[in-house]
């Protein structure tokens, strides 16, 4: 873990005075936020459209719910916004929380591990890791 990124507080707060960019964002807001995120955009089997897009609008909401300082939303948005869309798809939010998030690496594998769970089976079938693999090559190409 760098340096930089050992600012994690066990309230999953941020320091107040860094950037979620040089500090990092706990982990913990990431699989609260992947929790929320699987109970607002899931299906009736359970399963979400790793293609549907959020707005900032819906980010702020779900990041604040999930214990992230309303400051630091928008910074965190940004470095999800990879291509200044103003919109984020589930594969952009997870990279954010695995390339930001602070925590073991047992914890990232966790967070890792459930959102490659796409339908909240507690298990990775193939079909689902295909349909990660697709879109995040899809994602490369545009």
């Amino acid at each position: 873990m760098e340096g930089s990124k050992k600012s994690f507080r066990s309230s999953n707060s941020f320091r107040s005075a860094s950037s979620v960019k040089t500090s990092g964002c706990p982990i913990g807001i990431g699989k609260k936020f992947l929790q929320l995120y699987m109970a607002e955009f899931a299906d009736a089997n359970g399963k979400i459209n790793l293609h549907a897009v959020i707005s900032f609008a819906e980010a702020k909401h779900m990041l604040v719910a999930a214990g992230a300082k309303g400051k630091d939303v928008k910074e965190m948005f940004d470095l999800m916004d990879t291509d200044n869309a103003n919109t984020v798809d589930f594969s952009k939010i997870m990279a954010f929380f695995l390339d930001f998030g602070v925590g073991s690496f047992q914890e990232k594998g966790l967070l890792f591990f459930h959102a490659c769970d796409i339908d909240g089976s507690n298990s990775i079938e193939p079909a689902e890791l295909k349909d990660i693999i697709h879109h995040d090559a899809a994602q490369e190409r545009d």
